[in-house]
């Protein structure tokens, strides 16, 4: 059973775990490509979905997430000695706003949540030595 300060809370036991989606998927993609002398090459290119998901314990309406797409890619270029590489990167591509965590707080009629980061891009250079 729940405790009265939980169920106070809006928390029940039919509801859904916070942050757990009934379905997930996910794929992803790469290829190096051999640059001779000149080092390899690699692209990556993933993709994720989940399905709808509720960010708190209470299941808040306005904390729950709908589905959602995710898009990252990568090109990365390491040397053929294997000491120089950089990486060239997007993640969150097509700049979805989704929730990653909230709180809803019933006893001040406040519900806030916090919404991953836009695109990203970033460039990465590296040196072994």
């Amino acid at each position: 059973s729940l405790s009265d300060r939980a169920q106070a809370s809006g928390v029940a036991m039919s509801n859904d775990l916070p942050n757990v989606s009934d379905w997930q998927l996910a794929a992803s993609i790469s290829h190096d490509f051999d640059l001779w002398t000149n080092g390899v090459l690699t692209p990556l290119l993933d993709w994720s979905w989940r399905s709808e998901y509720s960010v708190d314990s209470a299941n808040t309406p306005l904390l729950t997430q709908e589905d959602v797409h995710l898009l990252n890619a990568s090109l990365t270029w390491t040397s053929a000695d294997e000491r120089w590489a950089a990486v060239l990167a997007a993640r969150n591509i097509t700049d979805e706003a989704y929730l990653t965590t909230g709180l809803a707080q019933y006893s001040v009629g406040q519900v806030e949540g916090q919404f991953a980061w836009p695109r990203e891009w970033y460039l990465s250079v590296r040196y072994t030595f």
